[in-house]
């Protein structure tokens, strides 16, 4: 595979040298330690063969860290900014590795309170409510399905439960009255779209 011409400025600045078989190796200022030309690393231009590279010491290292996939390479080839390049290739390539770097998911801004639950009012008069069950509960010494329809004020955060039978809608008419003959009407109820919910709120 073919790399891209070696340009005066990149011979002049990695201190290049042509072994015998006409392929630059980086000498930089190392020449005097190391008399024979082979001994010095291949010099390798970013591109498609230097990805290959990088890929190849990667997978062979058991896909280690980018500092000792460097250490490795640069023992027989030298890459030009060669650790933020590998640290580019590998996000690109190695799916493996990048699920341990990205970051999945980013806390978005919390939204501003509704007016409900910062506006000073008494107590329920503004009400959520929503059911949760069943919940398994001996009578008479009989195992039995019970609901429980929790009612909760968004200023206060208090709470008021009661007891349903079943998920009617009469059950939660039912359930609705219990709760203002004690709490008094509010002025807003809120709930999710429920077909038990939307029935009774139809009728009441």
């Amino acid at each position: 595979m073919a790399q891209s011409s070696i340009t005066q400025k990149e011979i002049e600045h990695w201190g290049l040298r042509k072994d015998q078989n006409g392929i630059w190796r980086c000498v930089g200022r190392l020449r005097r330690m190391m008399p024979q030309i082979e001994d010095f690393p291949y010099f390798i231009k970013k591109g498609k063969l230097a990805e290959l590279i990088v890929k190849y010491y990667h997978e062979n290292s058991f896909h280690a860290s980018v500092h000792y996939t460097w250490t490795k390479m640069r023992q027989r080839y030298w890459i030009p900014h060669g650790r933020a390049y590998i640290k580019k290739i590998l996000r690109k390539i190695c799916r493996g590795c990048a699920m341990w770097v990205v970051t999945p998911f980013e806390q978005p801004d919390f939204p501003p309170y509704p007016t409900a639950r910062i506006t000073a009012t008494r107590p329920f008069e503004i009400t959520g409510v929503d059911l949760f069950g069943p919940i398994i509960i001996k009578e008479n010494q009989i195992k039995i399905k019970r609901w429980v329809a929790l009612f909760t004020c968004l200023t206060t955060r208090a709470v008021h439960l009661e007891v349903v039978e079943t998920m009617s809608k009469e059950q939660c008419i039912q359930a609705f009255r219990r709760f203002i003959s004690r709490r008094k009407q509010p002025k807003h109820i809120i709930s999710d779209n429920a077909k038990n919910l939307i029935a009774a709120s139809k009728e009441l």
